[in-house]
């Protein structure tokens, strides 16, 4: 008997919320200046998407996640000299691949949880990529000045 009362409350409850959500997309609803009664009114406005990382900082190391089949962020400015740590969060494998002053240079495959590091030492643009994903890439542009 106490399993059909439990369902019946549940009903009701779905119903009541049902009915105060179309209250509130119709604009009715509370009157005593409530803020958010008209919300659902509002203009929607457009996101950007290109990237949900942070920016990053000159601070020694600067850590480079890769999750979701993208390096995060993808584009960094770091003074010479300064070390760049990558570190793999995806299920998948993937390299840092990139054209260095004395050629190529190749992280070798890191499953996930392994990291791996360079400093970069002269000054100038460093385009690196996924060796098993080339739609990865990233960059890093190291600045004299800094």
């Amino acid at each position: 008997m106490i399993g059909w009362r439990r369902g019946a409350v549940a009903a009701a409850l779905a119903v009541a919320l049902a009915s105060a959500g179309a209250l509130v997309l119709r604009g009715g609803g509370p009157s005593n200046g409530d803020h958010l009664a008209g919300a659902a009114t509002a203009p929607v406005m457009p996101v950007d998407r290109k990237s949900s990382c942070p920016a990053t900082t000159a601070v020694e190391p600067v850590v480079l996640d890769i999750a979701g089949f993208a390096y995060c962020p993808g584009n960094v400015t770091v003074a010479a000299g300064v070390e760049v740590v990558w570190r793999n969060a995806d299920l998948a494998p993937h390299t840092v691949t990139y054209d260095g002053p004395e050629g190529p240079v190749d992280s070798g495959s890191m499953v996930q949880g392994q990291s791996w590091s360079a400093r970069f030492d002269e000054p100038g643009t460093y385009r690196y990529y996924c060796r098993f994903h080339p739609g990865m890439t990233g960059t890093v542009l190291v600045d004299a000045g800094r």
